[in-house]
Parts: structure tokens; sequence; C-alpha cells
């Protein structure tokens, strides 16, 4: 009789990939639009999620929807087949944010993707922040969770692009995660 005997190094395998992916991501040089003078993008500080937005911006702890991939790398586990979401939100002198994400499950795998636009509103000067001009922003996420029996491994990169005053700028950060799902409809 034969026995297996790599009890969870595919596990390993994982976390590891993981766990060097983040940490080649943060030691990546700085771009411009990470300096001391940068100013927090538009698209990334409100709620992307139809979820989180309903929630007030609540988002960490939501699991199950596809907008989680925004706000938890880990978040998208419990969905079990596939995922999909999408929000417009718009004002007339603030401007209009659309999101919209994809999820699905190969496996033992979920894998994610997500995208925000910025666009200003009527009133361009009412979208200058503090010391800049007029401005649209573009952002994109995308996340792989690793999924064992209620125990959910993830890691997300996400990428801003923004022109001020035409001048572009970008950025890279990478977020990593964990859940524990209890019974597919909330994490810990």
């Amino acid at each position: 009789m034969l026995r297996r005997t790599d009890e969870g190094g595919g596990f390993l395998t994982v976390v590891v990939f993981l766990y060097v992916a983040c940490t080649c991501a943060g030691v990546a040089e700085p771009v411009r639009a990470q300096g001391p003078a940068s100013t927090p993008s538009i698209v990334l500080s409100r709620p992307l999620s139809v979820r989180s937005a309903g929630m007030n911006g609540a988002g960490a702890a939501l699991v199950g929807n596809a907008g989680a991939v925004f706000s938890n790398p880990a978040g998208i586990a419990t969905i079990r087949h596939i995922g999909l979401e999408g929000a417009y939100r718009a004002g007339p002198s603030e401007g209009s944010i659309t999101s919209g994400a994809l999820a699905w499950r190969l496996r033992q795998f979920d894998i994610g993707v997500g995208f925000a636009r910025f666009k200003p509103g009527v009133d361009a000067s009412s979208n200058a922040l503090p010391g800049m001009g007029e401005h649209r922003e573009l952002a994109g996420v995308g996340s792989l969770v690793y999924r064992f029996g209620i125990i959910a491994v993830a890691g997300s990169g996400k990428y801003v692009r923004r022109v001020v005053d035409d001048s572009p700028e970008g950025a890279f950060s990478s977020d990593a995660g964990l859940a524990i799902a209890v019974f597919d409809i909330m994490a810990i």
C-alpha cells in the first residue's frame, strides 16, 4: 500500500510564495506618488464594495462577495462558484466613482480582480485636493486565495494610476490576509 508522505507541503509552498511576493513588493523603490508630499488616493479612500458602502465603509470583515477583494484579500474565500459586483456612485460636484469586481473559485483557489475609476464632477475645482488641481484616478486589484478547510490564506496587489494637472503618477502596494470562515457566512 502506498502512502502519501507530503502532508501539507502544498500549503507551505503557497504561504512561502505569498510571503516572498508581499516582501518583494515592499522592497521596490517608491514611485513619485508614494513620496512624502503625496496625497491619499480618492478612489481607494472610498468604500468600493456595495456592501461596504451600505455599512459606511466597514469592509475588512466582510466575506462572500466579489467586492471584498478591495478591502480584504481573503474575503473572497467563501465564494462557492463565481461572484460579480458593480457599482456607480455620482454627485453633481464631487465627481463619480465606478467600480467592479469578479471572483471565482477553482478547486482550492479563489481568484479575484477588481477595478475602480474616479472621474471629476461638473465643478472641477471641487475635485482639487490641497495643493493639487483637477485629477483622475484608476485603480486595479488582483487577489489569489488558497483555502484549506475553514482557513484561507491570501495575497493581493493594488495599482493606482492618477493624472494630476496632466502629470501622471502611479503606485503599487500589496496585502496579505488570513480568514477563518465559519459556515461560509462570517469570518474571524
